[in-house]
């Protein structure tokens, strides 16, 4: 009887000292993962910390000079180039039916302005590595008819709702076709010439890409 108990107590004892060994165990595997975990989050919060200050960098003091040089190469280039364009447009055939030489003064600083914006766009757009010329060609592109539909004028003998304003085309006619040529080469001109100043600027170092 004394050995039948003696036996009982020392399988009770072994079963508790497996249940506490199976929870101590436990609670140690869900510490060693806490601390898995958090040092999983803290890997995540530098590289996170890491990739902001990089994405900050890339808008540094440099990088607004930079832009700001841009803008003034591209804003001079491009009225400079279209300068004899808005002379022959405004000042002599007076196409859109106002001209002279106040119109042409005008023309050419907001001409300016327009290519100074363009100018910041095209070094964001065409970034140091990129060769493709399409890409430059599609800035300029979009550039161009932005601007050459936004200087139409409807004739006077148009009327609204629906729009109609005679032969060729009913929506367009002949005088809204014009402006939308001279426009075109007017426009073209301007943005040509401020993106072959801002090659050159590039090439000869006067003017870093976007990288």
């Amino acid at each position: 009887g004394v050995a039948t108990k003696e036996a009982t107590e020392s399988t009770e004892a072994s079963g508790k000292g497996n249940r506490f060994g199976v929870f101590n165990n436990f609670g140690g595997n869900n510490n060693n993962n806490n601390k898995n975990d958090d040092g999983g989050d803290d890997e995540d919060d530098v590289k996170g910390t890491k990739k902001q200050k990089n994405e900050g960098s890339q808008f540094d003091m440099a990088q607004r000079i930079e832009s700001t040089k841009a803008a003034a190469i591209g804003g001079v280039g491009g009225a400079v180039g279209a300068t004899p364009i808005i002379f022959i447009h405004h000042a002599l055939l007076s196409i859109t039916g106002s001209g002279g030489l106040p119109q042409w003064e005008f023309a050419t600083d907001m001409s300016a302005v327009q290519a100074a914006l363009f100018a910041l766009v095209y070094r964001y757009a065409v970034r140091e590595g990129d060769n493709n010329p399409m890409l430059n060609q599609g800035v300029i592109g979009a550039f161009v008819l932005t601007r050459t539909l936004a200087n139409v004028q409807t004739s006077p003998t148009c009327s609204a709702l629906p729009l109609s304003c005679g032969e060729p085309l009913e929506y367009l006619d002949w005088g809204m076709l014009s402006q939308i040529f001279v426009n075109g080469v007017e426009s073209a001109v301007l943005f040509g010439a401020a993106a072959l100043a801002l090659e050159i600027a590039f090439r000869k170092g006067f003017l870093s890409k976007f990288d």
